[in-house]
């Protein structure tokens, strides 16, 4: 397992400032204060000695013990190594304190949660064990096996390994899922663009008709009135050839634009993009499936198309949203307001979600584009009532003349 996997645990807020090495460095400095000063104040030592050492001695073992104690990340076999090997000198040289064995505890877990092999944890817990039985066999005898103090460090051993491993799963449960996490929000936005991607080579089809229609008849215009006006001042005529010449470089230039949001095929859509009687038409037409649909408001009467398309194309997506992911609808509302934010259209319904429904928010997405074209904007979301949903387009006052 990765040491830097011990990001994930919960640490103390005066310590998360600290990088892992920081923090071990404080760990190990204060278990070897707190196993020194158990040997300080354990005043037996065990009568099958092999060999004394100096005052000091002891402590310099117990030292060196707790400075291991900094790499646990990163070499946590090589820890219960040296652990093991100075937990056993320290009992060998007769000292009966718990203080060894408290930092061996901690070397053990360490092993168990950081160790690339998970096997590495329980035989380290063996090996434990082992250590502890020499030392206590060779300080007091066989039968100091059978002492409270044995059972209670096997003990202690025992709940230190359990501990390492219940973390040791946790860290890695929390790795897959932050990895499975990254993998859909990259998945997710992936799937994003091409919703993206999708709904404008849709609007460009659309507004294809539109442009098109607009600009072909300033070109017509233009072109008769130049011919017309052969007959009236020179500025009079040059200034209509600069209409038919602009006129004629805009389309070139919006169908280059717009070729490179289009299908591969170069399709354009055959049926004329909707306007104000296609979306009277269907409202006309939700009504007679019994949805409760009344308006409120009415539409400018001179928008220019594209506007028009959009609050169209709008109003149908989010009455259709009515349709998929509502039940026991009372009431569906089309509330227009022109004033001097723009144009506001809201379409609100007074429903209860109808549970599970398909769909990766693709109408939402194309709303929002649509909206975007025209410097607008869509908020969506559900109603503060409880009940029901709202779906508002803001279209700016320049779009709008």
């Amino acid at each position: 397992m990765d040491a830097a996997d011990e990001g994930q645990v919960r640490v103390p807020a005066p310590l998360a400032r600290l990088t892992a090495q920081q923090r071990d460095a404080v760990l190990a400095g204060g278990l070897g204060v707190l196993a020194i000063g158990l040997h300080v104040g354990f005043d037996e030592e065990a009568p099958g000695a092999l060999a004394r050492l100096p005052d000091w001695g002891p402590v310099l073992l117990l030292a060196a013990m707790a400075a291991t104690l900094v790499w646990r990340r990163a070499r946590p076999e090589l820890v219960m190594t040296v652990a093991g090997l100075l937990t056993a000198a320290y009992y060998f040289v007769g000292e009966a304190s718990p203080a060894a064995m408290l930092l061996l505890t901690f070397a053990l877990y360490a092993i168990t949660v950081f160790a690339e092999q998970r096997s590495e944890g329980w035989l380290s817990l063996l090996a434990c064990w082992f250590f502890m039985t020499l030392s206590f066999v060779i300080g007091g005898g066989l039968g100091s096996v059978a002492s409270a103090s044995y059972v209670l460090s096997g003990f202690v051993f025992t709940v230190a390994w359990t501990l390492g491993v219940q973390t040791r799963a946790r860290l890695a449960l929390t790795a897959e899922l932050r990895r499975r996490n990254a993998q859909l929000a990259v998945l997710r936005e992936r799937e994003r663009d091409e919703l993206v991607a999708e709904e404008r080579r849709r609007i460009a089809r659309e507004l294809h008709d539109v442009i098109s229609h607009t600009v072909s008849v300033v070109v017509v215009q233009a072109s008769a009135a130049r011919r017309v006006g052969a007959r009236d001042p020179v500025a009079v005529q040059a200034a209509l050839g600069a209409i038919e010449r602009s006129a004629r470089e805009a389309m070139g230039e919006l169908r280059t634009m717009l070729g490179l949001l289009r299908d591969d095929d170069g399709a354009t859509p055959d049926d004329p993009a909707p306007g104000r009687t296609a979306l009277a038409g269907l409202l006309d037409e939700l009504r007679s499936t019994g949805m409760p649909l009344r308006t409120e408001g009415a539409l400018p009467d001179d928008l220019p198309p594209g506007v028009e398309l959009t609050v169209h194309r709008v109003v149908q997506e989010a009455l259709t949203n009515v349709l998929r992911h509502a039940e026991d609808v009372s009431e569906v509302v089309l509330a227009v307001r022109d004033d001097h934010d723009g144009l506001h259209v809201e379409v609100r319904d007074d429903g209860r979600p109808a549970g599970f429904t398909e769909g990766a928010g693709a109408g939402l997405v194309g709303m929002r584009e649509r909206a975007a074209l025209h410097g607008g904007r869509v908020v969506a979301g559900p109603r503060p009532t409880g009940r029901g949903y709202t779906v508002h387009l803001v279209l700016p006052t320049k779009v709008l003349t």
